[in-house]
């Protein structure tokens, strides 16, 4: 079976690498006696597929893994056995079977909630700006390490302002992931007296079914 689960990274967690996510994930499994499925060949390799890694530094409530069981297992005992073998920081928040008939995440469209925290309140008029233009474009570095311009207006679902910054929800699939430290370059490019960054939380995550 796969076990589709969200979890969070807090704490001293946010310091940790995404593979050491994964190692830490895969320990608590042996730990709970959860049995994986494995590939085949001469290095097998848990059968797992996490959301795409999101920085470093940042607090989420909105980490999503499934994994390929060897059993049958309850939704609600696999987030208990879970939780108490895995570390402060990381505690798996739901967990969902999915049936041969579901699409697995990284066929999915996921859209992702943030709190982007600055130092003062923003312009709700810049904000809904960026929301009517046509295109956004900014400028990132490829796979190759190229510097590329891209356009990430259909990446950006919505912006609203809030009294500590604004919130974001962004698209946060495998293959469509807009990071918001990308949107938050793209901003300060529009308008360089915007106010800095202190903090960047992701609340929540959306599977599109």
């Amino acid at each position: 079976m796969v076990m589709r689960a969200v979890y969070t990274k807090t704490g001293l967690l946010v310091y940790l690498s995404h593979l050491d996510i994964v190692r830490i994930v895969e320990r608590a499994m042996r730990r709970a006696g959860i049995q994986m499925t494995y590939t085949e060949g001469f290095h097998p390799m848990a059968k797992i597929t996490f959301s795409p890694p999101i920085s470093l530094g940042m607090t989420s409530y909105g980490e999503v893994l499934e994994a390929h069981l060897v059993e049958e297992i309850d939704a609600g005992e696999f987030a208990e056995r879970m939780n108490a073998c895995l570390p402060p920081g990381c505690e798996i928040l739901s967990a969902k079977g999915l049936n041969e008939s579901d699409k697995k995440m990284s066929k999915c469209t996921m859209y992702a909630t943030y709190d982007i925290m600055l130092e003062r309140a923003p312009d709700a008029d810049f904000l809904k700006q960026i929301i009517a233009s046509e295109e956004c474009l900014v400028i990132k570095k490829n796979k190759k390490g190229r510097d590329v311009q891209i356009d990430i207006r259909d990446k950006i679902a919505a912006l609203r302002a809030t009294r500590q910054g604004f919130e974001a929800e962004l698209n946060a699939s495998h293959e469509a992931m807009l990071s918001p430290v990308l949107l938050l370059t793209y901003m300060k490019s529009r308008n360089p007296d915007m106010p800095q960054v202190t903090g960047i939380i992701k609340k929540k995550v959306e599977i599109m079914e």
